[in-house]
């Protein structure tokens, strides 16, 4: 895995740091970029005191063979689409298969460029027209090297923070960690919000872990087009702090479910139906 590299200048009398930044993928998960592809992420000048930032992941799907865009596209629901991401631009298609569980599993994940305590992460989702939310379903979060769902143990290094939609296309955190009340994580919802299918919502998410292994002070913030929708505090992610329980994976996990023919979407004649969404834009930032 390529190290990053990080150069630094100071100016006292600006009080200003600036930062340039050399990142690339984790070969361990994705193909390896040739070295003439390194990208410079940023160099951007910052107020001295506040958190540096790193940009961890970045795909907007205009060159499907990019390795985190390749890794995706490769599913079998999941298609390029060169003109249905934002404003045109090139995104992904995902379909949604009505079966007996929900609707067919749609699960990637993809390794960052490195770990961090806090990070930050942005996708772009727009539900296609007659979209049937039925019980609900999973979109995309942020997890460790190990995350846990699907009902399975939480374990002292693992957990996962994710977001669901529910009835209606309502929205709302869905976690596991440490202290969960119950076997399938735990929600929070966000009041008076529904999706509308049709349109494009830019969704954030901001996930700050547990400081030590016995504090729950952890939290999830949900933003969707620059408002503060969900403040999930009081969060113990981990109760083992290592490299292994850092933030370390995008979780590409869309479906309907639940796990059973009530959560699938149907048609007027409530046959099992095939629906569909566009996903942009992803990025993940960390904050150290």
């Amino acid at each position: 895995m390529r190290k990053f590299i990080l150069l630094g200048v100071v100016f006292p009398i600006l009080g200003i740091t600036l930062q340039i930044r050399y990142s690339d993928y984790d070969v361990s998960e994705l193909v390896a970029l040739p070295a003439s592809d390194v990208d410079v992420f940023h160099a951007d000048a910052q107020p001295s005191g506040l958190p540096a930032s790193r940009l961890l992941l970045e795909e907007e799907f205009e060159q499907p063979g990019q390795p985190a865009a390749a890794r995706l596209i490769a599913h079998r629901y999941v298609d390029f689409v060169p003109e249905q991401g934002v404003d045109g631009s090139g995104g992904i298609r995902v379909s949604y298969q009505g079966n007996e569980r929900g609707s067919a599993r749609v699960v990637r994940n993809v390794a960052l460029a490195g770990a961090s305590e806090q990070a930050e992460l942005e996708f772009a989702v727009q539900f296609c027209d007659g979209f049937d939310f039925a019980r609900g379903g999973k979109l995309h979060g942020l997890g460790p090297r190990q995350p846990v769902a699907g009902g399975n143990p939480v374990e002292p290094e693992r957990w996962s923070a994710r977001l669901m939609w529910r009835a209606n296309g309502t929205l709302q955190t869905y976690v596991y960690h440490q202290d969960q009340p119950g076997r399938y994580g735990d929600t929070k919802t966000a009041p008076d919000f529904q999706f509308q299918p049709g349109e494009y919502y830019q969704v954030k998410i901001r996930v700050t872990l547990n400081s030590a292994a016995d504090l729950a002070d952890g939290s999830m913030q949900v933003f969707v087009d620059d408002q503060q929708l969900i403040d999930h505090q009081a969060l113990r992610f981990r109760s083992q702090m290592s490299d292994a329980s850092q933030i370390q994976q995008f979780l590409f996990s869309t479906f309907h479910g639940g796990s059973s023919p009530e959560w699938a979407p149907r048609d007027e004649a409530g046959e099992y139906k095939l629906d569909c969404a566009y996903f942009d834009q992803v990025r993940v930032t960390a904050f150290d």
